[in-house]
């Protein structure tokens, strides 16, 4: 998908008329036929929150029945990683093998560039609009943490992580970059930065210049939205307010190794969001509403894609594609490994057990359809069981105090990290024991083992395994490579040669779709 698509006009009318899609009629290749002029939409503030809410809506809008917005890229993130994966071949088969992603999957940049440059017709016009300062800020600082958010997750789509061993560079005057090993974050390629409307495309900024943007942009919103004078939407938990920010600043610190930042700011970020008790862990995931998400994505009926959503593929109850391809969790995660020494069997007082399918015992009767499948997922399900309908978590208190503790204890505060580790535990397994974990190696470890436990299926596994693969402080062990050889369901729907992914293969980047390459001569293709 080329940039200047949505570098133009057609990037800020889809914004304000988002929501009209369907499966059969793709947001990324469908102008609107009834657009309203910028100049129209930014003469009051209550036009040019209409972006702002069109901007969010763009995380969930309906292209195909594989890709419906921010739940769908998620999904293959995760896919990608050792943890999800298919009891069949179906629906997703491509981005488990990473043949989208390899293939230059066109959705996840054009979801991203899509959010950033109505982010920038946002920060253009706004001042000139009739309304309120206060309305003004609150609208401008929305706009500049989804711009940081996207180029934050642009970044670490297409590198290698930023304290990495090797990153992507150009190659001399060939149109295809090379993985470098000892090459600096100013040589490693970074995407497209664009902080202004337009149809110039740009070529890939470096690494060192995509942090920098994220991180200005991040600090541009704490200071608009923490204003006490600007009217809360703390209610409306789409929009992003300053918590929201303070867990993307978390996640933009832990990426960049401020352990120590990265702590303060999902303490900040966690404050307002208690814990979910046991019965919430097992509600589905499906509820905006939910104490412990401070963000996500409100999907109403009209906005459901039904088959095209994340339920269809998630929930076997709702006779979707998962009917005939239950997504089955790693046995990693349940059974321990008797080659990996952090890796342990998953706690049977653990409430988040009841989160799979039993590996054996009674064949449970799963929905009217009778499918089920061993590992298969109970984690997320549709609000009704014929529905498709569910909300969508993008951040979580559970997040926040695994970012904190990984934080402290990268930081050499073991104590701290143990103590926020318990607290979190405590929701989830009153008979775990913090103390036990008294190396600096074995806590990280089992920080990570929890992120993997808790966030799966909300996208973050093949993020979370570039970033561990990074050079990071002494003593702690790095990881080697994402394995899916030892999975079980794995081994029949996975490529041979993309069972075991080693730290510097080209594989954990993906392309840059085709179409940005044959209209942007400048930018550098990923090997």
């Amino acid at each position: 998908m080329n940039i200047s698509k949505y570098i133009g006009f057609t990037g800020l009318a889809l914004a304000v008329l988002i929501g009209a899609s369907s499966c059969k009629k793709s947001y990324l290749d469908t102008k609107p036929t009834d657009q309203v002029a910028y100049e129209d939409v930014f003469t009051t503030t209550k036009g040019a929150r209409s972006v702002v809410n069109g901007m969010h809506a763009t995380l969930y809008t309906v292209a195909s029945t594989t890709k419906f917005g921010m739940s769908s890229i998620n999904l293959m993130y995760d896919l990608m990683g050792e943890d999800l994966g298919m009891t069949d071949y179906n629906w997703f088969y491509e981005e488990a093998n990473y043949s989208s992603a390899r293939g230059g999957d066109s959705h996840p940049w054009a979801i991203y560039y899509t959010v950033i440059n109505n982010a920038n017709f946002i920060l253009k016009h706004i001042d000139a609009a009739d309304g309120t300062d206060y309305d003004k800020n609150e609208i401008k600082g929305q706009a500049y943490a989804m711009r940081g958010w996207a180029y934050l997750q642009l970044i670490q789509t297409y590198q290698f992580a930023y304290n990495s061993p090797q990153y992507v560079v150009a190659n001399g005057s060939s149109a295809l970059g090379a993985v470098a090993n000892g090459a600096t974050i100013d040589e490693a390629l970074g995407v497209p930065i664009y902080t202004t409307p337009g149809q110039v495309a740009n070529p890939r900024a470096s690494l060192r210049e995509v942090v920098a943007q994220i991180n200005n942009d991040f600090t541009e919103a704490e200071t608009l939205l923490k204003d006490p004078n600007i009217v809360s939407r703390a209610n409306d938990k789409s929009q992003i307010n300053i918590d929201v920010l303070y867990g993307l600043r978390a996640r933009a610190a832990l990426y960049q190794q401020k352990w120590s930042e990265a702590a303060d700011y999902a303490r900040l970020a966690r404050g307002s969001y208690p814990l979910s008790d046991r019965i919430d862990l097992n509600a589905g995931f499906n509820d905006l509403r939910s104490r412990e998400w401070i963000w996500g994505s409100k999907i109403n009926q009209e906005a459901n894609g039904i088959y095209a959503s994340f339920m269809s593929h998630m929930d076997p109850k709702v006779g979707g594609y998962a009917s005939t391809c239950m997504k089955a969790i790693g046995r990693w995660l349940w059974l321990g490994s008797s080659t990996d020494p952090f890796a342990k069997r998953l706690d049977s007082s653990d409430y988040r057990i009841t989160w799979w399918i039993p590996l054996s015992g009674p064949k449970p009767a799963e929905s009217p359809f009778n499918l089920w499948d061993r590992g298969g997922q109970r984690k997320f399900s549709s609000i009704k069981p014929t529905s498709f309908l569910a909300d969508y978590p993008l951040m979580r208190s559970a997040e926040m105090y695994l970012v904190e503790a990984e934080g402290l204890a990268m930081s050499n505060d073991l104590a701290g990290a143990r103590t926020v580790l318990q607290a979190f535990m405590d929701t989830r397994n009153t008979s775990f024991d913090a103390t036990t974990y008294n190396t600096k190696d074995k806590l990280v470890n089992e920080i990570w083992r929890q992120r993997r436990l808790d966030l799966w299926g909300e996208g973050f596994r093949l993020f979370d395994a570039k970033r561990q693969m990074a050079r990071l402080p002494s003593g702690v062990t790095t990881l080697v490579a994402i394995d899916r050889s030892v999975n079980g369901h794995w081994n029949s729907n996975v490529y041979s040669d993309n069972k075991t992914i080693q730290s510097g293969s080209p594989l954990l980047n993906f392309r840059i779709p085709g179409g940005e390459i044959a209209q942007n001569a400048a930018c550098v293709q990923n090997p």
